[in-house]
């Protein structure tokens, strides 16, 4: 039985009625109350009804501390109307809403620069709103129950600058946000690149898609792109932005103090590789550097930095000899298996490899290390090697 309205088992019958029994507390604090809503909850844990009751609890929580009732009316800041791609623009052919993310021109980290993360949180939870009540007005409108959404994301121009970490993070959140509040919810997505107006033009009539997907739908003016309906982003002017940087949040964090030496290990599963070592600021005014990455065995430029002296008021150390930037790879070496720091059997003693990424013909795993010392990543240790 697929566990909807007019489809239950007897197992399934009885589980519903137990549910609404135990959430009389909560149900006229709820959006719905009817079969159709409290099934969504039940099928979302498979007829848990622990899991199925925490889960609902939970939602109620979250509608108070966003005020729910009252969002719709809620403004968002400039910046988020302005530049937060997306937008609900017509309907399939059984009478669903369509939700348009428009994911190439969207600019994350300006958002984030500009925003506050629970802003976008709010501004996403209003649409999820909107979506919802537009799905009770399609049900009164057509005499049928209309409870799913379908959703095109529009993936043109997706690249390297949409793989922002504090940006996947805040996605991330946003997916989980939409999953655990209202599930059940989408009916079908289609991701937009190749060979897609043959596909969308099977659930949706031309006449309900806009004429840059494929359609005939235009704005009142005549504009393909239905921007009164869908917003296509853009780079966020920077005087929008209210913070310089955001702080992230790391699996794992160490502090290496002056004169000694910490060693990181990593296993390098394919090659094409990119490791990446970001500078944290907060405690050491450090000289800018360039990002230090691996990328199909070769090596990119990186500074060695030497950490700020307390006793000089926290200034990074001008005296002696200044460390040089690398400039290039050092040149192809024979392939041999890779040494992991500190092997007995590695002919080359005291050497430390920064990365050695797995070759053909070499060894499943290699080891990534850096040394420090006297503060600052060493020439001779901060190269990247290939296996040799």
């Amino acid at each position: 039985m697929s566990g909807r309205v007019g489809d239950l088992s007897p197992r399934q019958a009885e589980a519903l009625a137990q549910f609404r029994e135990n959430l009389q507390d909560v149900l006229p604090s709820l959006p719905s109350q009817d079969d159709y809503f409290l099934l969504k909850w039940l099928r979302a844990r498979c007829f848990d009804l622990p899991k199925s009751e925490a889960m609902l609890r939970k939602h109620v929580e979250v509608r108070k501390h966003m005020d729910a009732d009252n969002i719709i009316a809620w403004e968002a800041p400039e910046v988020i109307r302005k530049y937060m791609s997306g937008g609900m623009c017509g309907y399939d052919r059984e009478g669903s809403p369509i939700w348009y993310e428009i994911i190439g021109p969207l600019d994350a980290k300006g958002l984030l620069f500009s925003a506050s993360k629970q802003d976008l949180l709010k501004n996403k939870f209003r649409d999820c709103e909107v979506l919802r009540r537009e799905c009770e007005q399609q049900s009164q409108k057509l005499g049928k129950k209309i409870e799913m959404v379908l959703m095109v994301y529009d993936c043109e121009g997706l690249g390297l600058k949409h793989l922002w970490k504090p940006a996947v993070d805040t996605y991330g959140e946003l997916l989980s946000m939409f999953e655990e509040n209202y599930p059940e919810s989408l009916k079908r997505l289609f991701i937009v690149k190749a060979n897609w107006k043959e596909v969308l033009q099977k659930y949706i009539d031309p006449g309900q898609i806009p004429v840059e997907y494929g359609g005939t739908l235009t704005d009142p003016d005549g504009d393909p792109k239905c921007p009164s309906k869908i917003n296509y982003g853009g780079d966020v002017p920077q005087h929008y932005y209210v913070r310089d940087q955001l702080a992230q949040q790391y699996e794992h964090t160490v502090v290496v103090n002056r004169g000694s030496s910490h060693q990181v290990e990593y296993e390098i599963l394919f090659p094409g590789c990119v490791l990446r070592r970001p500078a944290l600021r907060q405690h050491l005014q450090l000289p800018p550097c360039q990002e230090g990455e691996l990328q199909r065995g070769g090596a990119a430029a990186r500074r060695c930095l030497r950490p700020a002296d307390p006793e000089a008021g926290g200034q990074a150390q001008r005296g002696g000899p200044q460390p040089r930037p690398l400039a290039t790879a050092p040149p192809p070496r024979p392939q041999v298996p890779p040494h992991t720091a500190g092997d007995p059997e590695d002919p080359r003693p005291g050497r430390r490899l920064l990365c050695a990424p797995r070759m053909a013909g070499s060894p499943p795993s290699s080891a990534v290390a850096g040394k420090m010392e006297k503060g600052g990543l060493s020439p001779q240790s901060s190269r990247t090697e290939a296996g040799g």
